[in-house]
């Protein structure tokens, strides 16, 4: 049973490696896997003896720190289901996810979110804050009338045994080109998934991370944290509670990190800083690993060069507990770029229209089944009918497996975007880049703008020739997009082929472009169709290139996409 259950396999982990660092913050705090048990043990009594049970839905909105970590944790092991939101979020996006996932209590930092609180208020919804002083305390959890958990009286958890069939994490599907979709994953969807990983990737107490990605996101939450902790081995959090490129190899220098991984956007800005302030030493990887987005074969070569490590590129989504496929470490096989990899621990099929499997190099729809993939959105019966049938769960992704095996991503079964209650064909078709060529954007084939009378704009990117510039563009901080204009990406020359998927970001006003050309990264994975840049504050997102926010200058890069108004 202890296998079959996230908490199991952690408890298991924190039995074997007791003394081994699990969780760092550079300069603040280091705790052992035994010490996290234990403040995750506490927490969850704590919680419970407050009024938690089994099965309540408990919603955080946190930085990335360590009283995130436990609290996550902590409602896992107290049979309640937790869900973590992104902390940028609105007001009224706090009152929707709040109120779709019928939450029972929200817990913040102890710095608190307005936002969050906001919302929670206007729902009814109590409110708890988090904080732990330091490695040797206990987490502090603050209640909603005013007490704190160490007022209440704490028993052990023993009458509460894990189930693998227990909801534990619920998140949702972003919405990019429909209502968002909630996704329950159980105790036993996120054990299976962080074997997966594990095995794939051959992680053991010996390896480190620093996790540059959200955790409010399944790509840092199961494939960095929870794989990493399931290993035994340990993960760093940047003491600023997001990514940052200054600071980036320092922390994994002094982590002693082993690996990381990241979406294409973090990869290139980590290319741009080598370019132009490389490190004096960078740390020796097993390797680095890239996910949610499409990774030009180009942009691989150089991060290999640079890092001298090799670039795993893998295919997930949230519906499976994260990871589905992965391109092999040297030693398991070869990497092939522009394919994401074999299937990791699970069943993948291409399968046509009618269910029947298509042969190797003929694409159709990429459909998976395993026990990491959940059973069911919640209170969704047409989107359940939809995926799954014919005994599989259908990505919408649409594929082909060559004949070794490895899938290779060629385009989306239902490419439509949400504008205003309709829904558009996009006007072009989304070309992902391959040739070498300069950048004057990031590596992006989606533009999602979002007012309140238009749910969502698109564009479309296409690279041309070396020397070609991008023509047109969107490239002034706060230019305004009319209603009934459309975005279109183009260049003087175009390349690549295939097709890829896109995701959504927020401009800073309503109706507005920010930074130089407003782009996120292209290609993004069925997971990551989410507001998600993990190197965004709320509104803004700094650029690879050209004129960033807050007017700074980054270094380009080497993809072209332009953006232009027909």
């Amino acid at each position: 049973m202890e296998g079959l259950t996230l908490t199991g396999v952690l408890r298991k982990a924190a039995g074997e490696f007791p003394s081994r660092r699990a969780i760092s913050v550079p300069g603040r705090l280091d705790l052992s896997h035994e010490r996290l048990h234990q403040l995750v043990d506490d927490a969850a009594a704590r919680l419970a003896a407050a009024g938690v049970s089994p099965g309540d839905v408990i919603a955080l909105a946190f930085p990335n720190t360590v009283e995130l970590v436990i609290v996550f944790l902590a409602v896992i092991r107290a049979r309640a289901v937790v869900a973590p939101l992104n902390s940028a979020y609105t007001e009224d996006e706090f009152v929707f996810y709040l109120s779709d996932l019928e939450t029972k209590l929200l817990v913040t930092n102890a710095e608190g979110n307005a936002a969050a609180e906001a919302a929670a208020a206007q729902l009814g919804i109590p409110r708890a804050a988090a904080s732990l002083r330091d490695a040797s305390g206990t987490l502090e959890l603050s209640l909603p009338d005013g007490a704190t958990t160490a007022d209440v009286a704490v028993t052990p958890l023993a009458g509460r045994v894990n189930d693998p069939s227990d909801v534990a994490l619920f998140l949702h599907t972003s919405g990019t080109t429909s209502r968002p979709k909630g996704v329950p994953l159980t105790q036993l969807n996120l054990a299976a998934s962080v074997t997966n990983i594990r095995s794939a990737y051959r992680l053991t107490e010996s390896d480190s991370t620093v996790i540059v990605l959200p955790l409010f996101h399944v790509h840092g939450l199961v494939a960095a944290l929870l794989s990493s902790l399931s290993a035994g081995a340990s993960v760093a959090l940047p003491a600023a509670g997001r990514f940052s490129a200054s600071t980036f190899w320092a922390d994994m220098r002094a982590s002693g990190a082993t690996w990381y991984t990241a979406v294409p956007t973090i990869h290139q800005i980590l290319l741009d800083r080598h370019a132009s302030r490389p490190e004096p030493v960078y740390p020796k990887l097993r390797f680095i690993r890239s996910c949610s987005a499409s990774l030009a074969p180009v942009i691989l070569e150089h991060l290999e060069a640079a890092f001298g490590a090799p670039v795993l590129e893998a295919y997930a989504m949230t519906e499976a507990a994260h990871q589905m496929a992965s391109n092999p470490l040297p030693d398991d096989g070869p990497r092939k770029p522009g394919a994401v990899g074999r299937p990791t621990g699970l069943e993948m099929a291409i399968l046509d229209e009618e269910g029947a499997r298509r042969p190797p190099n003929v694409p159709g729809e990429v459909c998976i089944r395993g026990p990491n993939v959940t059973k069911g959105y919640k209170n969704n019966p047409e989107a359940n009918k939809a995926a799954f049938a014919f005994g599989w769960f259908h990505t919408g992704d649409v594929g082909f497996l060559d004949a070794d095996g490895y899938l290779h991503l060629v385009g989306r079964i239902k490419e439509l975007i949400n504008r205003g209650g309709t829904h558009p064909s996009p006007p072009i078709p989304i070309v992902p880049c391959i040739p070498l060529c300069n950048l004057s954007v990031l590596e992006s084939l989606h533009l999602l703008l979002r007012r309140e009378d238009i749910a969502h704009r698109s564009g479309r990117g296409a690279v041309g020739p070396p020397g070609h510039r991008a023509r047109g563009g969107v490239r002034r901080a706060g230019r305004q997009v009319r209603r009934g204009d459309q975005l279109r990406g183009d260049t003087e020359g175009r390349g690549g082929g295939g097709r890829g998927r896109g995701g959504e970001t927020l401009p800073e006003e309503p109706g507005s472009v920010q930074g130089a050309e407003a782009g996120v990264h292209h290609g993004l994975a069925a997971e990551d169709r989410h507001r998600e840049d993990p190197t965004a504050d709320r509104g803004r997102v700094l650029r690879a290139s050209g004129q960033g926010t807050k007017g700074r200058r980054l270094k380009p890069s080497p993809i072209t996409y332009g953006y232009q108004q027909p």
